[in-house]
C-alpha cells in the first residue's frame, strides 16, 4: 500500500502494507472507505506461459500456496543495515526479495551492481541514483549487470524494491 486503506475480507491494508497471494488464490471483494493508492504486480509478466498458468490456476480449485501479509509499522521488523539505512525483508522466493527501505536524511549506500534486474518504486521522500532524481510515485528498473555508483538523500526516502535477494 502506498496511500490510503483497502479491505479484502478480514484483511485491512494501511500504508507501507504489504500483501502477497499466492497463484490460484482467490479473495473477496476489496473495497477502501478513504481511497487508496495501491501497487500491484503480477508475478508472471512478460512469460506467456507461465501467465496462462496463473490464468488457469485461479479459475481452477487447486494449487492456491499461502497468503503473506506484512504491516509497515512494525519498526521492530526494520533492521538497520548501514548507517541511517533500515530494511524491511517482505518476501523471499529463490533467489528473489521484495523488502522496503528507510533512508533517513542524508543518508548513503555504498556502490553496488546488480545480477538481475531490480524495481524500485519510490513511495516518500527523494533519492539519487548516480545522478537521477526519484521522487515519491516514480519507479526505476536497474537492468541485469548495472552498476549504481552513489545512491543517498538529502531528506529521506522510503522504497520498494524487488530484485536480487541480499543476505
Amino acid at each position: 500500500m502506498l496511500r490510503g486503506d483497502l479491505a479484502m475480507g478480514d484483511l485491512r491494508l494501511g500504508p507501507l502494507d504489504y500483501h502477497a497471494a499466492a497463484a490460484g488464490s482467490r479473495h473477496g471483494a476489496i473495497c477502501s472507505e478513504r481511497g487508496a493508492l495501491a501497487y500491484l504486480r503480477g508475478t508472471s509478466l512478460g512469460d506467456s506461459r507461465e501467465v496462462l498458468k496463473e490464468v488457469l490456476s485461479g479459475l481452477l480449485p487447486f494449487g492456491a500456496g499461502p497468503s503473506l501479509t506484512a504491516h509497515g509499522s512494525d519498526v521492530n521488523d526494520w533492521p538497520e543495515i548501514a548507517p541511517g539505512v533500515r530494511k524491511k525483508s517482505l518476501w523471499v522466493e529463490g533467489e528473489r526479495e521484495s523488502c522496503f527501505y528507510r533512508l533517513e536524511a542524508g543518508a548513503r549506500c555504498p556502490a553496488h551492481g546488480h545480477d538481475t534486474e531490480q524495481e524500485c518504486m519510490m513511495l516518500d521522500g527523494d533519492l539519487f541514483i548516480d545522478d537521477l532524481l526519484l521522487r515519491a510515485g516514480d519507479y526505476q528498473l536497474a537492468p541485469a549487470g548495472s552498476v549504481h555508483r552513489e545512491v543517498y538523500t538529502d531528506v529521506g526516502a522510503t522504497l520498494f524494491v524487488r530484485g536480487g535477494r541480499s543476505d
